[in-house]
């Protein structure tokens, strides 16, 4: 079995290991800002308009996504975006390839469907917060 290497857990100090054919975020996220808060992190949205704004931020770093959950089962991305540093691996397939990419356009994720968000603010008052900051230039949502 040539070619496979042994498992590497998916974090921010950890991109450094992974192959050099695995595209990885190209732009330092630290100080980075969240401008888009985005109701609906599924799957279509990572694999759609978080990816084109990955793009983005290797040109302007304020342009960073901030997740926005409101049903108890968005609790799991949460959770498994946290435990990632909110990275996460987008897989594009077609007939003949399998082509690799870590997405970093995710900053933050807001669970505000319990009563305490992410820091324990109230789960309300933290997605408030998000929407009225300066940083925030658009607010969308997945249906």
């Amino acid at each position: 079995m040539s070619g496979i290497s042994s498992a590497v857990k998916l974090s921010s100090k950890n991109l450094g290991k992974l192959r050099t054919s695995i595209p990885v975020p190209k732009f330092n996220r630290e100080g980075a800002k969240a401008g888009i808060v985005h109701f609906g992190v599924g799957g279509f949205h990572r694999s759609h308009q978080a990816v084109y704004t990955a793009r983005t931020l290797a040109e302007d770093n304020t342009w960073g996504i901030c997740g926005v959950g409101l049903v108890p089962n968005d609790r799991k991305m949460q959770e498994s975006l946290a435990s990632q540093d909110n990275l996460y691996t987008l897989l594009v397939k077609n007939s003949k390839t399998t082509g690799v990419e870590v997405i970093g356009s995710i900053f933050d994720y807001v669970f505000a469907g319990g009563d305490r968000a992410n820091d324990g603010m109230k789960a309300a008052e933290a997605v408030i917060e998000r929407l009225a900051s300066d940083d925030t230039k658009i607010v969308s949502l997945t249906v």
